[in-house]
């Protein structure tokens, strides 16, 4: 097949336009809901790479999306028996590599996230639409298919896979809210924090000096353990 010379600039245009779309960096404020594929312990060494998974379709402005199974790595920055300091760098979408800088709003423990995923109330009678719903971490009903419920109230929509799509909302815990419907996966629109029996707390959650460095800390006379498996919530930051 001969293409006219005229329609090589406009294909290449439209070509160059796709591939802007699949590399793209998510915007600011883009919630990356991830699945940690690395165990990270007191013996884990500075430079060691983590690798997360991205647990839902992420959605993007111009169209374009991160899928589901996304790569997100990074590295250890820092560790000692009861802290670690660690940052993500970069997604590989579709082949690319999309640099990337993140905060963390809120993790759980991998019982939590298996927890979470698991639909309740299979055998129920004469009430379909509450059948296989799943409780969000952090509070909050997904029902499949339909909405997603704090209470009484809809606050968002869940998806046929159990997923959902909402704005953030406040956090008691200090998080702002957020108007953009973002990709919660398992969270609730107001999970933040730490959940489960993870035994630390977020010391540094990478949104202020140093951007993008997240310091997870173990209780007092704990050895650092944070698990393959563990869920979390991190969000886009402005790449310096």
């Amino acid at each position: 097949m001969k293409f006219k010379p005229t329609l090589v600039p406009a294909l290449l245009m439209i070509a160059s336009a796709v591939c802007f779309a699949v590399v793209s960096r998510p915007p600011v404020g883009t919630v990356l809901p991830v699945r940690l594929q690395t165990t990270l312990r007191a013996e884990t060494k500075p430079g060691t790479e983590i690798r997360a998974t991205v647990m839902q379709d992420v959605a993007l402005p111009d169209g374009g999306k991160i899928p589901v199974g996304t790569r997100l790595s990074g590295h250890v920055v820092a560790i000692s028996p009861n802290e670690v300091t660690l940052q993500f760098d970069s997604l590989k979408v579709k082949g690319n590599v999309v640099p990337v800088s993140t905060s963390l709003r809120a993790i759980a423990a991998p019982l939590d996230v298996q927890d979470a995923l698991t639909p309740k109330n299979l055998g129920e009678r004469f009430n379909t639409p509450w059948e296989g719903n799943t409780a969000q971490i952090g509070g909050e009903v997904a029902y499949r298919d339909a909405e997603l419920m704090d209470g009484l109230e809809p606050v968002g929509k869940a998806l046929a896979d159990g997923s959902v799509l909402a704005p953030l909302r406040a956090s008691p815990k200090g998080s702002a809210a957020d108007p953009n419907v973002q990709s919660l996966w398992v969270f609730s629109t107001t999970a933040c924090g730490v959940y489960g029996d993870m035994r630390l707390s977020i010391a540094h959650n990478g949104k202020t000096d140093p951007v993008g460095q997240i310091v997870l800390r173990s209780e007092p006379h704990e050895k650092l353990l944070v698990r393959n498996g563990t869920g979390m919530m991190l969000r886009v930051l402005n790449r310096q």
